[in-house]
């Protein structure tokens, strides 16, 4: 019996990060001493990176869908405008990760000098990775799928004299830095056999607003902010007085109107409290010899004790911190095709659950100049709010 690699399919809503290093230590968000900063020594090469003299650029690797709110594109005129954030190349054409390594490789910076930063903006999230594909035609980049394709020798890294140590890859989408194994595996694709870059990502949500009067220049500003998260089986959300009830009891120390942001699924204002729902698909296929030797699942109960019998199934489950009783369970009895082309008898497992998401941007709490939502950028060195690799 075989056991078929689970997928984890998700939409997040997932923007770009600032670049630019920002105390953490004047601002109620962190202290100096809970700040958890990285070793020395790639402390220093964050700090160094962006003095080297080196080129950056950023690539913007979707396109917003007809409908949905703008993302994409305020990150283009974010990284062409912003006077910090700003890069010296922007590229909009790259639609897979395969296609970014080649425009790196066939476009060299014009001084002869590795890279410097690479912004790579995408849609993405802590679950299932970047949703851009590692290449033309393929699925979104998970960490395990990028990690095929690499090990497989699909995916070919670039030189040492085009990425180095002191090239630093930033991936843009929400909650990405909290998958550690993304970021190694994305460092692994990208960077030469000896010296591979450092990959950064944020562990929070961010959102771009436009602002400004209809007869002012559009003022584009980031937002980063805090999530907190709960679950519960797909169509069966509670009520609302239920879930701020649950979201206090889970996270009693936090101070968040939790009544407040379940009232609204966008921000009115920058610095508002509101809230989104992401439904979360799995599918897993277990595969048999023969019709004779597929389980009996004629019940509720032999379901579930067979599903949870499949332990690489459940280790993936439990990896996602989603708990396995928040998920609404199916199987199927259904035929796949086998190495030989030959059809084999098979168990589809299929699993729906529903992760609600309480959102709270950072905002500074002096406020200059009557801005009211000046939006707080965590030091990157503080691994609370980034993963490093």
């Amino acid at each position: 019996m075989k056991a078929k690699q689970i997928y984890l399919l998700l939409s997040l809503l997932v923007l770009t990060t600032v670049p630019f290093i920002v105390s953490a230590s004047q601002y109620r968000w962190k202290s100096k001493e809970q700040s958890k900063l990285v070793d020395n020594q790639k402390q220093n090469r964050m700090f160094t990176i962006q003095d080297t003299g080196r080129q950056s650029i950023t690539f913007i690797l979707g396109d917003d869908e007809k409908g949905a709110k703008p993302y994409y594109s305020l990150a283009f005129d974010y990284y062409r405008t912003d006077k910090f954030a700003r890069t010296e190349n922007i590229n909009n054409t790259c639609r897979s990760l395969s296609e970014v390594r080649d425009y790196l490789r066939d476009n060299p910076p014009g001084n002869g000098r590795p890279w410097g930063l690479i912004h790579l903006v995408s849609h993405g999230n802590e679950w299932y990775g970047l949703s851009v594909p590692v290449e033309p035609g393929s699925k979104r980049s998970s960490t395990d799928r990028l990690d095929e394709f690499v090990n497989e020798g699909k995916f070919e890294s670039l030189s040492d004299q085009l990425i180095d140590d002191s090239t630093e890859i930033f991936l843009h989408g929400c909650g990405l830095g909290n998958d550690q194994e993304l970021l190694q595996v994305v460092s692994k694709a990208f960077g030469g056999k000896g010296k591979r870059p450092l990959v950064t990502a944020s562990k929070l949500k961010e959102y771009y607003f436009s602002m400004g009067h209809p007869n002012q220049q559009k003022r584009i500003q980031l937002y980063y902010a805090q999530t907190w998260k709960i679950y519960y089986q797909f169509k069966s959300r509670p009520d609302n007085e239920t879930l701020k009830q649950e979201f206090a009891q889970r996270y009693p120390e936090e101070k968040v109107d939790w009544e407040e942001a379940l009232k609204y699924t966008n921000p009115a204002v920058p610095s508002d409290v509101f809230h989104y729902e992401v439904n979360i698909p799995v599918y897993y296929t277990v595969k048999y010899a023969s019709k004779d030797s597929l389980p009996d699942l004629s019940s509720d109960e032999k379901k579930l004790k067979f599903i949870k019998s499949q332990k690489k199934f459940a280790g993936l489950i439990g990896k996602s911190k989603i708990p396995f009783e928040k998920f609404t369970w199916t199987t199927k009895r259904i035929y796949v095709t086998d190495d030989k082309n030959k059809k084999q008898p098979a168990i589809s497992i299929t699993g729906w659950c529903t992760v609600l998401c309480v959102v709270k941007p950072l905002i500074m709490e002096n406020q200059n100049s009557g801005w009211t939502s000046r939006p707080y950028y965590p030091a990157k060195t503080d691994t609370t709010y980034f993963g490093i690799s």
